[in-house]
């Protein structure tokens, strides 16, 4: 994939994750108390994060959210890339931590609209720890972020919240994970349908479903310079991931034809992901004529009589 600069963004995945209910019903992905993180950069594994996230978008909108099949799917992506990071792409907020308010971003998937209080925000992301387990206490010289375990801190540049999300503590509602792959799943259907449209002015597409936020970036210096993107949220990195990738002109995003699974094509024409598809493909069609033209013999035969 071809990105214009260098991308930076450690994130955090941990080895395990389980699914727990809190007190109103709500459905959380939350790492295990046993599981070990590690650090790893998102842009590195760009390409099967992208593809990962639409084939869970896929089976979202093919087979409904409420499956066990698809919770389980959504802890092998958890297992995989770690959490998206909602509680800083949802808002506006850069720290978060050791503020009074958030303004929520539009269209968030929290789905939430103006502002709410910290406290109250927190509680989304953080339904199973007690007080002790992790609190955010401000001084007027500093803002200090507890945890009561051993897990990475980001000083310096990075948002103080990250600590926390970083955490055995930090969990996001499963359904969040759902409808973040179906809305992505879905533009890359529009794409499909604007591709084969002949539109005569640009058109944004599904402009209410797709709209990264919250991306910074600098100006790094070695030989040449170089811009540095610097996001904060795994779900921001996927978004503008996804947007380079579905925009590569080198190498096209494709739906195959046979078996429907997203593929990597070298042109708009190339309709299969793999020889296997198109051989079965053209195995239905030669079926399908051989059995068309015994119809035709049939029918013939009986206008002759």
């Amino acid at each position: 994939m071809n990105r214009l600069g260098q991308f930076k963004s450690d994130w955090i995945r941990y080895s395990d994750y389980e699914l727990q209910e809190d007190t109103r019903g709500a459905l959380y992905i939350v790492p295990t108390q046993t599981s070990e993180f590690t650090i790893y950069n998102p842009f590195e594994v760009a390409d099967e994060i992208v593809f990962d996230l639409l084939e869970l978008g896929d089976e979202a909108l093919k087979y409904g959210e409420n499956t066990e099949i698809l919770y389980e799917k959504c802890i092998l992506f958890a297992k995989k890339y770690g959490l998206l990071g909602l509680i800083t792409s949802s808002v506006y907020n850069r720290h978060i931590a050791g503020e009074q308010q958030v303004l929520f971003v539009e269209g968030n998937l929290l789905d939430q609209t103006g502002t709410m209080a910290v406290d109250q925000y927190m509680r989304y992301f953080f339904p199973f720890s007690d007080e002790e387990e992790i609190y955010v206490r401000k001084t007027h010289k500093e803002t200090i972020v507890f945890k009561a375990e051993d897990s990475p801190k980001f000083y310096g540049k990075r948002s103080l919240i990250l600590d926390l999300v970083f955490s055995r503590f930090y969990a996001e509602r499963v359904d969040w994970l759902i409808h973040f792959s179906k809305n992505i799943a879905a533009h890359f259907n529009q794409v499909l349908i604007y591709r084969k449209s002949r539109l005569t002015d640009d058109v944004t597409v599904l402009a209410g479903k797709f709209k990264a936020e919250k991306i910074g970036l600098t100006v790094t210096m070695k030989e040449n310079a170089t811009l540095s993107w610097e996001v904060d949220a795994l779900k921001t990195a996927i978004e503008i991931l996804y947007a380079f990738k579905v925009t590569d002109k080198e190498s096209i995003l494709n739906r195959c034809v046979y078996c429907h699974k997203i593929f990597e094509a070298k042109s708009n024409r190339e309709k299969y992901c793999s020889f296997s598809c198109r051989n079965c493909a053209n195995v239905i069609k030669s079926r399908q004529r051989k059995k068309e033209q015994l119809q035709n013999q049939v029918y013939n035969s009986i206008q002759n009589d």
